[in-house]
């Protein structure tokens, strides 16, 4: 946990293709919060390298594989060669059908490892059920956006000024996650030594 003396900095990223603008980080620091989306045709790892560094947040959900099946590494008791023991908890994706996904979040996660920033993975699909049960149109409705928009507002007590999309919403997810890890109410994942998912 950060020293009380500083403001706690909180983060999340919805990951996407490099070059199609659609990653997004969003973070608060006191009372206020910031979306910034990367632009459709310019690099989105620099774009998040660079805010990682300019706001150092004390913890950073990452929406991205940042581990490879166990295998690969030789971990005792790891057999299966697509999926994480968290992925199969989950249901979420094979860090290998992701493939350059995968490499490219692992990568910053590596070049970011001289920060005090705990970069750590999440999984919005499953995280939204959590903040706003039996919700319908995830990633599909306008009205579901606007019906999370206000939930998120109101357990974070932050005011969303705006929300254009779903990327923005996983991005918020991704903060909620990294909100619940510093309280130490997360739920846990997966095999430490393989790799571990924060909902």
């Amino acid at each position: 946990m950060p020293d009380k003396k500083t403001e706690l900095c909180l983060a999340g990223v919805d990951y996407g293709s490099k070059m199609a603008g659609t990653t997004v980080f969003a973070y608060t620091k006191g009372n206020a919060l910031w979306l910034l989306q990367s632009e459709k045709g310019k690099d989105a790892d620099a774009f998040l390298q660079k805010l990682i560094r300019m706001h150092q947040p004390h913890y950073l959900g990452f929406d991205a594989p940042l581990s490879l099946p166990g295998v690969y590494l030789k971990i005792p008791g790891c057999t299966d060669y697509f999926y994480r023991a968290a992925d199969r908890a989950l249901g979420a994706m094979s860090p290998m059908f992701l493939g350059g996904l995968t490499a490219r979040a692992m990568r910053i996660k590596h070049e970011c490892s001289d920060l005090d920033t705990q970069i750590f993975e999440t999984y919005p699909a499953r995280l939204v059920g959590k903040l706003c049960p039996g919700l319908k149109g995830y990633k599909k409705s306008s009205e579901a956006l606007k019906v999370f928009k206000d939930a998120f507002s109101e357990t974070m007590q932050l005011q969303v000024k705006e929300l254009n999309n779903w990327h923005q919403a996983d991005a918020l997810l991704a903060l909620w996650a990294a909100w619940r890890k510093n309280l130490e109410i997360a739920d846990v994942y997966g095999n430490p030594h393989e790799g571990l998912i924060y909902i």
